[in-house]
């Protein structure tokens, strides 16, 4: 399924199936039979206590390429329920 040449993005989470798939590509990268790369992206959220540091000192220490980027989303998702209107479907 990957070809030479691809550039595979992960999303890294944080949790143990972003790490795992994270962990498997980048193990995979080096006995391939083709060439490709991958880039970790990492969506922080706004939430208390996510530690991007931990994600981001992973990712130079394995000299994965990466992207950190920033929205605060529990801002807007307490915004929106200051009301005590919102309803979440899961």
């Amino acid at each position: 399924m990957i070809e030479e040449g691809d550039k595979i993005m992960v999303a890294v989470s944080g949790g143990k199936d972003s790490w795992v798939m994270l962990s498997v590509l980048n193990a995979l990268r080096g006995r391939a039979p083709v060439n490709f790369d991958i880039i970790a992206v990492n969506l922080d959220q706004g939430y208390e206590g996510f530690e991007v540091d931990v994600i981001e000192d992973y990712l130079i220490k394995e000299k994965i390429p990466y992207h950190m980027a920033e929205k605060n989303i529990n801002k807007i998702v307490q915004e929106k329920n200051s009301g005590g209107n919102l309803v979440l479907f899961m």
